[in-house]
């Protein structure tokens, strides 16, 4: 049986043994577990009474763990996200150069905030701030959005268009929180700070090599997470082509190539097409062809 350490501790857990020897996987193996008890994700009780964390819903707008063909503003405008933007870590909006299209306007490049009520619109003096001033969005948990007739005679900024995640989650929030919550944390527990080294250095080449597999499984099953909860929308093949181009956008380019797989009606309309006339409609339909 596992013999549990001080808090933070690594020591790893003897996988229970059949009569022939053979291993028992669990549904959680000491990695995830170990995660969990030390806060590296953070606890979240589900009710409807209670908020997400607002660092929670920032992560869950920054992968798009949403509904995506189901956005629309409060006004009831369609949403659609050709960018959730870029992770602000300085002050100002949540998220800086995100390209949205609201209805049938022309796209619009923009930043996006991420508060839990629309309320805090005010109450953060977002209306007060000129960084504020280019926000296109304002993504909120639940809540009517601000008025602009509601606002004070001295406030200059009027409130963006609202777009409510509650009934738009792709998976429910538990389930989110348990893939993304470590996005959400502000950083590393402050107790388990550079209280890692030690530990690793005491265990041997097996052991070790046993975390980074139950690191490497608790990273695989997020990812597949996330594959199921976009092939309930779309169905498997559009999810794979999707995962697909996602992988080939690496770091910079992920979003491109997610739109690019997304208008794959376009692109791919007969099953035999040459690899010639492939290459030129994804040429096309990026963008990336002369004006003839």
């Amino acid at each position: 049986m596992a013999r549990d350490c001080t808090r933070g501790g690594l020591t790893l857990q003897t996988r229970p043994r059949t009569s022939n020897g053979a291993s028992i996987m669990s549904p959680q193996n000491f990695y995830a577990q170990w995660r969990a008890r030390n806060g590296v994700v953070p606890a979240l009780r589900e009710s409807a009474r209670e908020s997400p964390p607002e660092r929670l819903l920032q992560a869950i707008w920054q992968h798009q763990r949403l509904l995506r063909d189901k956005l629309k503003t409060s006004d009831g405008k369609p949403v659609r996200v050709l960018h959730p933007g870029f992770k602000n870590h300085e002050a100002g909006p949540d998220f800086r150069g995100a390209v949205l299209q609201l209805g049938d306007e022309p796209p619009r490049s923009g930043d996006v905030e991420v508060d839990i009520r629309s309320a805090g619109w005010r109450d953060h003096g977002h209306d007060r701030n000129p960084a504020f001033r280019n926000v296109i969005l304002h993504v909120i948990w639940d809540g009517e959005p601000a008025r602009a007739g509601q606002l004070k005679a001295e406030l200059r900024i009027e409130p963006p268009p609202a777009l409510s995640l509650r009934e738009l989650l792709d998976a429910p929030l538990g389930e989110l929180n348990l893939w993304l919550g470590h996005e959400a944390a502000e950083s590393l527990p402050e107790n388990l700070r550079g209280q890692c080294s030690a530990p690793l250095r005491k265990l041997s080449s097996e052991r070790l090599t046993e975390l980074l597999h139950q690191a490497a499984q608790v990273r695989l099953q997020s990812k597949a997470a996330q594959l199921q909860a976009r092939a309930r929308q779309a169905g498997w093949e559009q999810a794979l082509w999707e995962g697909l181009f996602r992988a080939l956008g690496y770091k910079q380019n992920v979003w491109p190539m997610q739109r690019l797989a997304e208008s794959r009606p376009q692109w791919l309309t007969e099953k035999r097409a040459s690899p010639l006339a492939l290459q030129a409609r994804l040429f096309g339909v990026s963008g990336l062809l002369p004006p003839t």
